[in-house]
Protein backbone atom coordinates (compact mmCIF):
# COMPACT_ATOMS: atom_id res chain seq x y z
CA UNK A 1 0.00 0.00 0.00
CA UNK A 2 2.86 2.37 0.80
CA UNK A 3 4.62 1.55 -2.47
CA UNK A 4 1.55 2.25 -4.60
CA UNK A 5 0.71 5.25 -2.44
CA UNK A 6 4.06 6.81 -3.31
CA UNK A 7 3.90 5.87 -6.98
CA UNK A 8 0.21 6.43 -7.82
CA UNK A 9 -1.84 8.02 -5.01
CA UNK A 10 -2.40 7.44 -1.31
CA UNK A 11 -4.68 4.53 -0.47
CA UNK A 12 -8.12 5.88 0.40
CA UNK A 13 -9.28 3.51 3.15
CA UNK A 14 -7.90 3.22 6.67
CA UNK A 15 -7.12 -0.47 6.15
CA UNK A 16 -7.21 -3.26 3.61
CA UNK A 17 -8.86 -6.47 4.81
CA UNK A 18 -7.97 -9.92 3.49
CA UNK A 19 -10.61 -12.65 3.65
CA UNK A 20 -10.00 -16.35 3.06
CA UNK A 21 -12.48 -18.06 0.74
CA UNK A 22 -12.69 -20.63 -2.07
CA UNK A 23 -12.73 -23.67 0.29
CA UNK A 24 -10.98 -26.67 -1.20
CA UNK A 25 -9.57 -24.73 -4.17
CA UNK A 26 -5.86 -25.16 -4.81
CA UNK A 27 -3.50 -22.45 -5.98
CA UNK A 28 -3.36 -18.67 -5.81
CA UNK A 29 -6.95 -17.53 -6.42
CA UNK A 30 -8.50 -14.24 -5.51
CA UNK A 31 -10.28 -11.07 -6.39
CA UNK A 32 -10.31 -7.50 -5.18
CA UNK A 33 -13.19 -5.36 -4.02
CA UNK A 34 -13.20 -1.89 -2.44
CA UNK A 35 -11.28 -2.15 0.82
CA UNK A 36 -10.72 -5.89 0.81
CA UNK A 37 -9.23 -8.88 -0.98
CA UNK A 38 -10.71 -12.36 -1.12
CA UNK A 39 -8.06 -15.05 -1.46
CA UNK A 40 -7.75 -18.81 -1.43
CA UNK A 41 -6.50 -20.88 1.49
CA UNK A 42 -3.21 -21.50 -0.34
CA UNK A 43 -2.50 -17.77 -0.50
CA UNK A 44 -3.02 -17.44 3.25
CA UNK A 45 -0.97 -20.56 3.92
CA UNK A 46 1.94 -19.99 1.53
CA UNK A 47 2.06 -16.24 0.77
CA UNK A 48 5.42 -15.75 2.51
CA UNK A 49 6.97 -19.01 1.31
CA UNK A 50 9.93 -18.18 -0.97
CA UNK A 51 8.93 -18.37 -4.62
CA UNK A 52 5.20 -18.87 -4.06
CA UNK A 53 3.35 -16.63 -6.56
CA UNK A 54 5.24 -13.48 -5.47
CA UNK A 55 3.30 -11.26 -7.88
CA UNK A 56 -0.14 -12.42 -6.68
CA UNK A 57 -0.71 -10.17 -3.66
CA UNK A 58 0.97 -7.07 -5.21
CA UNK A 59 -1.27 -7.58 -8.26
CA UNK A 60 -4.46 -7.86 -6.18
CA UNK A 61 -3.50 -4.87 -4.03
CA UNK A 62 -2.88 -2.78 -7.18
CA UNK A 63 -6.50 -3.40 -8.16
CA UNK A 64 -7.53 -1.05 -5.34
CA UNK A 65 -6.38 1.75 -7.68
CA UNK A 66 -7.09 0.12 -11.06
CA UNK A 67 -9.95 -0.80 -11.71
CA UNK A 68 -11.65 -0.23 -8.35
CA UNK A 69 -11.02 3.52 -8.28
CA UNK A 70 -10.50 4.06 -12.02
CA UNK A 71 -13.04 1.73 -13.57
CA UNK A 72 -12.99 0.61 -17.18
CA UNK A 73 -15.28 2.28 -19.68
CA UNK A 74 -15.88 -0.70 -21.96
CA UNK A 75 -15.30 -4.44 -22.10
CA UNK A 76 -12.50 -3.79 -24.60
CA UNK A 77 -10.67 -1.66 -22.04
CA UNK A 78 -10.51 -4.64 -19.68
CA UNK A 79 -6.87 -5.20 -20.52
CA UNK A 80 -6.15 -2.02 -18.55
CA UNK A 81 -7.43 -3.60 -15.34
CA UNK A 82 -5.21 -6.67 -15.46
CA UNK A 83 -2.19 -5.38 -17.34
CA UNK A 84 -1.75 -2.28 -15.14
CA UNK A 85 -2.05 -4.41 -11.98
CA UNK A 86 0.45 -6.92 -13.35
CA UNK A 87 2.85 -4.15 -14.39
CA UNK A 88 2.59 -2.50 -10.97
CA UNK A 89 3.18 -5.90 -9.30
CA UNK A 90 6.34 -6.27 -11.38
CA UNK A 91 7.44 -2.76 -10.40
CA UNK A 92 6.85 -3.60 -6.73
CA UNK A 93 8.89 -6.81 -7.04
CA UNK A 94 11.62 -5.01 -8.96
CA UNK A 95 12.21 -2.94 -5.84
CA UNK A 96 11.45 -5.55 -3.14
CA UNK A 97 12.51 -8.86 -4.74
CA UNK A 98 14.51 -8.36 -7.97
CA UNK A 99 14.98 -12.11 -8.55
CA UNK A 100 11.21 -12.65 -8.47
CA UNK A 101 10.75 -9.69 -10.85
CA UNK A 102 13.21 -11.28 -13.32
CA UNK A 103 11.39 -14.61 -13.07
CA UNK A 104 8.06 -12.89 -13.68
CA UNK A 105 9.36 -11.30 -16.88
CA UNK A 106 11.05 -14.51 -18.05
CA UNK A 107 7.78 -16.44 -17.65
CA UNK A 108 5.85 -13.71 -19.46
CA UNK A 109 8.31 -13.71 -22.34
CA UNK A 110 8.00 -17.50 -22.55
CA UNK A 111 4.20 -17.71 -22.29
CA UNK A 112 2.69 -14.44 -23.54
CA UNK A 113 2.71 -15.40 -27.21
CA UNK A 114 1.62 -19.01 -26.66
CA UNK A 115 -2.17 -18.87 -27.20
CA UNK A 116 -3.11 -19.87 -30.74
CA UNK A 117 -4.46 -18.07 -32.56
CA UNK A 118 -2.78 -15.05 -30.98
CA UNK A 119 -5.51 -12.86 -29.52
CA UNK A 120 -5.33 -9.07 -29.40
CA UNK A 121 -5.35 -7.29 -26.06
CA UNK A 122 -8.23 -5.19 -27.38
CA UNK A 123 -10.56 -8.17 -26.83
CA UNK A 124 -10.29 -7.23 -23.16
CA UNK A 125 -12.62 -9.02 -20.76
CA UNK A 126 -14.02 -11.23 -23.53
CA UNK A 127 -10.85 -13.32 -23.21
CA UNK A 128 -12.03 -14.64 -19.84
CA UNK A 129 -14.78 -16.53 -21.68
CA UNK A 130 -12.04 -18.73 -23.12
CA UNK A 131 -10.55 -19.61 -19.76
CA UNK A 132 -7.45 -18.68 -17.87
CA UNK A 133 -5.16 -20.46 -20.35
CA UNK A 134 -5.94 -17.63 -22.80
CA UNK A 135 -6.79 -14.72 -20.49
CA UNK A 136 -3.72 -14.98 -18.26
CA UNK A 137 -0.96 -15.01 -20.90
CA UNK A 138 -2.68 -12.34 -22.99
CA UNK A 139 -4.19 -9.87 -20.51
CA UNK A 140 -1.76 -10.28 -17.63
CA UNK A 141 1.56 -11.35 -19.09
CA UNK A 142 1.53 -9.74 -22.53
CA UNK A 143 -0.20 -6.70 -21.06
CA UNK A 144 2.59 -6.29 -18.50
CA UNK A 145 5.19 -6.58 -21.28
CA UNK A 146 3.39 -3.82 -23.22
CA UNK A 147 3.79 -1.46 -20.24
CA UNK A 148 7.47 -2.40 -19.96
CA UNK A 149 7.84 -1.69 -23.68
CA UNK A 150 6.15 1.69 -23.25
CA UNK A 151 8.92 2.51 -20.77
CA UNK A 152 11.43 2.20 -23.62
CA UNK A 153 9.37 4.57 -25.78
CA UNK A 154 8.65 7.41 -23.32
CA UNK A 155 10.78 6.30 -20.29
CA UNK A 156 9.70 4.97 -16.90
CA UNK A 157 9.36 8.39 -15.27
CA UNK A 158 6.83 9.48 -17.88
CA UNK A 159 4.92 6.19 -17.58
CA UNK A 160 4.71 6.82 -13.83
CA UNK A 161 3.61 10.41 -14.38
CA UNK A 162 0.97 9.28 -16.89
CA UNK A 163 -0.43 6.64 -14.50
CA UNK A 164 -0.55 9.19 -11.66
CA UNK A 165 -2.37 11.68 -13.88
CA UNK A 166 -4.68 8.95 -15.21
CA UNK A 167 -5.62 8.12 -11.62
CA UNK A 168 -5.97 11.78 -10.63
CA UNK A 169 -8.32 12.61 -13.50
CA UNK A 170 -10.45 9.48 -13.42
CA UNK A 171 -10.58 8.25 -9.81
CA UNK A 172 -14.22 7.48 -9.12
CA UNK A 173 -15.02 7.43 -12.83
CA UNK A 174 -14.69 5.19 -15.88
CA UNK A 175 -11.85 5.60 -18.34
CA UNK A 176 -10.71 4.04 -21.59
CA UNK A 177 -7.46 3.37 -23.40
CA UNK A 178 -8.18 6.52 -25.43
CA UNK A 179 -8.19 8.49 -22.17
CA UNK A 180 -4.84 7.01 -21.15
CA UNK A 181 -3.44 7.68 -24.63
CA UNK A 182 -4.37 11.37 -24.38
CA UNK A 183 -2.64 11.69 -21.01
CA UNK A 184 0.40 9.74 -22.18
CA UNK A 185 0.74 11.98 -25.20
CA UNK A 186 0.37 15.14 -23.10
CA UNK A 187 3.09 14.03 -20.70
CA UNK A 188 5.50 12.57 -23.24
CA UNK A 189 4.95 15.00 -26.11
CA UNK A 190 4.84 11.95 -28.38
CA UNK A 191 2.18 10.42 -30.61
CA UNK A 192 1.32 7.06 -29.07
CA UNK A 193 -1.28 6.01 -31.61
CA UNK A 194 1.14 3.80 -33.53
CA UNK A 195 2.29 2.12 -30.29
CA UNK A 196 -1.18 1.37 -28.95
CA UNK A 197 -2.49 0.26 -32.33
CA UNK A 198 0.38 -2.19 -32.78
CA UNK A 199 0.49 -3.62 -29.26
CA UNK A 200 -3.20 -3.52 -28.35
CA UNK A 201 -4.84 -4.41 -31.66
Amino acid sequence: LDFYGKNIAQYGDSQLRIHQAFPGARGAIGYSAPGFLVVSEDVVKWHDYPGYAPEFLPHEVAHQWFPIEVTIAREEDGWLAESVAEYLAWRYLLEKDPAAARTMVARAMRDALAPEPLRPLSEGLRLFREGNEVAYPVLYQRGMLVWRTLETVIDRERVDAALREYYKRFAGRSASIADFRKIGEEISGRDLGWFLDYYIN
